[in-house]
């Protein structure tokens, strides 16, 4: 016996995902284009009034979709955002209202909600914003969290304190022998003050970088893990002072830098340049700024250790599992395709 098919069903397109249905749509536009490129090939598209006048609705229906999801009012979606939420409320009435079966278990059920939760990520909120120093005879200026600095996402839970070490670019190699970490540094207990990106031209741009633009060596994780991994108490990010960079004046937060399991062993915040402009000041060493450090820095990789001036971070973090959800439905088939299936699917959450 032939296969049994089922009557083409209109009430299907609204549970198409907007991203599929745009595809679809476009296909459908391409074909019929190419295909009128002569009167003999145009008279393959020409469809009976009642076949047209179907196609039509149906794409009409999924435009409203499209222009619905795409409203403001469902947000970024970003997974467990209200935005999110209320696109899957949204394609979960869509998919009961059109008769489809629910395609996931619930407390042991079989197929008994159209939603199957998982954690995706997590929120991060900073319960805990410390930065104090100290230096014989000399006032303590107060550093302000949100103002001078902020805890950072891959920061620990944690208190630090120790003699501050300013350590360049902390990076570990670069061309011609260049190295923050010369041998028999010694970091272990200290806190780290070290710079964003990597060394820098006469134009505030990388001088490793093809056509001044960052290398590999300015990424954040890779120096930051080779603080940790030499023993420091905690760590201090600091933007370079003219730097061509548009994150230059920007003070990350927790939610702009996710957590690192090379990093998140230690506190680690980031400070503004004049902060830690402000606390070098403390040391009282001749000479001393955050941009002579980091002219220095340029040139050479090397260690500067500021004894009698100790810092404490006092840091800490609380991390939510976010909790979205799949969303899926199925129309089962008949006859000789009751066990087969085809999947459709698609993303209903995004970053915009």
């Amino acid at each position: 016996m032939p296969a049994t098919r089922t009557p083409r069903a209109p009430f299907l397109a609204p549970v198409l995902a907007p991203a599929l249905a745009l595809a679809l749509l476009a296909g459908a536009a391409g074909t019929t284009l190419a295909q009128s490129a002569t009167a003999e090939a145009a008279a393959t598209v020409i469809l009976p009034v009642r076949e047209a006048d179907a196609l039509a609705t149906d794409a009409n229906i999924i435009r409203k979709h499209i222009f619905t999801l795409a409203n403001p009012f469902y947000e970024g979606r970003l997974p467990g955002t209200k935005g999110a939420e209320r696109a899957a409320e949204y394609l979960e009435f869509y998919m009961n209202r059109a008769g489809l079966t629910p395609a996931f278990a619930k407390d042991g059920v079989e197929r008994a909600s159209f939603r199957q939760p998982f954690n995706w990520g997590s929120t991060t909120a900073v319960t805990r914003a410390e930065v104090s120093a100290s230096a014989p005879g000399v006032d303590a200026p107060a550093f302000e969290a949100g103002k001078d600095f902020n805890v950072l996402g891959m920061s620990a839970s944690d208190t630090a304190a120790g003699p501050l070490a300013f350590v360049g670019y902390g990076i570990e190699t670069g061309p011609d022998g260049y190295t923050s970490f010369p041998e028999g540094a010694d970091l272990k207990g200290k806190v780290a003050l070290v710079l964003r990106f990597e060394p820098l031209n006469a134009e505030g741009r990388s001088r490793w970088g093809e056509g001044g633009s960052w290398s590999e060596r300015a990424g954040l994780e890779p120096k930051l893990s080779a603080l940790v991994e030499r023993g420091v108490a905690g760590i201090i990010l600091v933007s370079p002072p003219g730097a061509q960079d548009p994150r230059v004046n920007r003070l990350e937060t927790a939610d702009s830098t996710p957590p690192q399991r090379r990093v998140d062993r230690v506190p680690t915040v980031m400070m503004t340049m004049d902060a830690a402009d402000r606390l070098l000041r403390m040391s009282n060493a001749p000479g001393v700024s955050l941009e002579a450090l980091r002219r220095a820095a340029d040139e050479k990789g090397e260690i500067t250790t500021f004894s009698a001036l100790n810092v404490t971070i006092d840091a800490a973090i609380e991390r939510t599992p976010n909790v979205t959800e799949n969303v899926g439905g199925i129309l089962p088939g008949v006859g000789e395709l009751a066990d087969e299936f085809v999947v459709i699917g698609a993303h209903y959450d995004h970053l915009g």
